[in-house]
């Protein structure tokens, strides 16, 4: 099966899929490629395969990405290597991307995809962890990825699932993703 964890910036997606990878190692966590430079400590190929924006394009040219999309100027994909491998080597694949590549994918994939949306408790809190995270950024720039937020938390809907990861409540948040996974392969 497909999982595809979203949420908007800020939200907790990407940790919260780490946690889950971690806890169930027959999970394969997808890695994406992006055009976005390198982030202290994150690391080519095991955060994301860092690329240029004319690689990325010859890519989705020749219909290297499952699904991809324009997010914050940057380029984000997820390969079709990355879904196969996932997929041969334990059979569930999860795939930590935005909401317009959930969207891709939930149309590719349809009978094969569940989707989780991760919200956080309070636009508030939001904008507090957006703030804490993104400290190099001006007021604009926060100011426009918050407009970008709400408009992803209006999708949430379109979702099978809704996760809230509370302030200081980031195990529940993992319980809950893993209870959703077991039970989706239950009634696989």
């Amino acid at each position: 099966m497909l999982f595809v964890i979203s949420g908007p910036s800020g939200s907790g997606k990407t940790t919260i899929a780490r946690e889950v990878a971690r806890r169930n190692t027959a999970i394969h966590l997808t890695v994406s490629c992006t055009t976005r430079l390198a982030k202290n400590g994150e690391e080519d190929g095991k955060d994301y395969y860092f690329i240029t924006r004319e690689e990325f394009q010859r890519r989705v040219e020749v219909g290297d990405f499952a699904e991809w999309a324009e997010v914050h100027s940057n380029l984000y994909g997820t390969p079709m290597m990355e879904l196969s491998l996932g997929l041969w080597q334990s059979g569930d694949v999860l795939l930590e991307i935005d909401v317009q590549g959930m969207q891709t994918v939930k149309s590719k994939f349809l009978s094969a995809a569940c989707t989780i949306f991760v919200v956080p408790p309070s636009l508030k809190a939001l904008e507090d962890r957006l703030r804490e995270r993104r400290r190099g950024d001006t007021v604009e720039e926060r100011t426009k990825r918050l407009i970008h937020a709400i408009d992803e938390i209006a999708q949430a809907p379109t979702f099978d699932h809704i996760v809230l990861n509370d302030t200081g409540k980031l195990d529940v948040a993992v319980r809950e993703v893993l209870e959703i996974i077991k039970r989706s392969r239950a009634h696989a």
